[in-house]
């Protein structure tokens, strides 16, 4: 039998965020895939950019690791927080 820690490859601080990040970009995309929103492309856009938005948090929190060495203490969806509205400007300019 193998133990659980080599079927799961994410380890470390951002466990938990990972896995609350795929879980709305997972439901967003079977949301967003329903032929109702596909065939509108209005609403398939916005989506994919509800979708971009909501895994934010995740971004920062891999960034704020990487970076600054700081570890996101939970899925933080602070939208009055500086670094969050930096990351949303770019996402939306991109």
């Amino acid at each position: 039998m193998i133990p659980c820690r080599r079927c799961w490859p994410i380890r470390g601080p951002l466990r938990r965020e990972a896995i609350v990040a795929f879980s709305v970009v997972v439901t967003l995309g079977i949301l967003g895939s329903a032929p109702a929103i596909s065939r509108t492309p209005v609403l398939a856009e916005a989506f994919r950019l509800t979708s971009m938005i909501a895994i934010l948090p995740f971004e920062i929190a891999v960034f704020r690791l990487l970076i600054l060495d700081e570890v996101a203490p939970r899925y933080d969806f602070a939208l009055s927080t500086v670094r969050f509205r930096r990351m949303l400007g770019w996402t939306v300019a991109f």
